[in-house]
């Protein structure tokens, strides 16, 4: 995903889409491997964000979690729920709360995150 204070992550997901109709016949990412086959990589790693946006929104379902707290039930492993998984999950939630459906609460709050019922 792309860092949340270069803003605009909500569009991310778009974004994807649009490289996937180029007529591209190598990718080759900002890390990991080069592809052969980038719109069969672009639909793959779309649909990894699609998977963990859906996990944060389930973890959610039980009412208001902690930002780290949150982090920490994404992301198992604990250096990843320190970095980068905090920064991977602001993304996330700066397209939710873009698209509003979720509520974010500042540090004198505790930094709760929260799902908006229907209609807030």
């Amino acid at each position: 995903m792309v860092h949340p204070l270069l803003g605009q992550t909500h569009r991310f997901p778009g974004g994807l889409g649009r490289l996937s109709l180029l007529p591209a016949r190598l990718l080759i990412p900002s890390h990991g491997g080069t592809s052969t086959c980038p719109r069969e990589e672009i639909e793959r790693t779309r649909r990894h964000l699609i998977k963990r946006e859906e996990r944060i929104v389930r973890e959610l379902a039980a009412g208001p979690l902690s930002f780290p707290v949150l982090a920490g039930r994404v992301f198992r492993d604990p250096l990843i729920s320190f970095f980068p998984g905090p920064q991977i999950i602001q993304c996330h939630l700066d397209k939710l709360q873009a698209e509003g459906r979720v509520r974010l609460g500042g540090e004198e709050e505790g930094w709760p995150v929260d799902l908006c019922s229907n209609g807030e």
